[in-house]
């Protein structure tokens, strides 16, 4: 499995999608930090045909402090969206690589009380377009 960076360009090509989650943020600037509900990751799903071997790529999407606005920062994860998130992964790699059923993904999220409204300036995952849903894209070979 690979993580990229919140900075680094993931291939749209293979079985793409993004699921929601709840992160931890630490601003590198000023310290502060906050939490976000309307949080995501981009899942990538492919396989090398000439190794025989399943990929799977992670891309968590970063936020821009409120206060400094100067770069996304990288999230932290709960161990409780870890884990729903992988679930979610192995139902979308059955789903996609061994003729599944349509998955009944795990959409729920740790439990939270937002303090304020979502700013999609703030927000890497709204600047790509990839925000507030839980959505699967099938990129056969693009």
């Amino acid at each position: 499995m690979e993580v990229f960076r919140t900075n680094e360009k993931i291939s749209e090509k293979g079985h793409c999608y993004t699921d929601g989650v709840k992160y931890k943020f630490k601003c590198s600037t000023c310290t502060r930090s906050w939490t976000s509900m309307k949080g995501c990751v981009r899942i990538k799903l492919s396989l090398d045909t000439e190794q025989q071997e399943g990929i799977v790529q992670l891309q968590p999407t970063g936020q821009m402090c409120r206060r400094c606005k100067k770069t996304f920062e990288e999230p932290s994860w709960y161990a409780e969206e870890m884990d729903k998130v992988a679930a979610n992964i192995g139902l979308m790699i059955h789903f996609w690589f061994y003729e599944g059923e349509d998955p009944e993904l795990n959409v729920g999220m740790r439990s939270g009380k937002p303090r304020s409204a979502h700013n999609s300036r703030l927000c890497q995952a709204c600047t790509l377009g990839v925000c507030r849903r839980m959505r699967i894209q099938k990129n056969h070979g693009k």
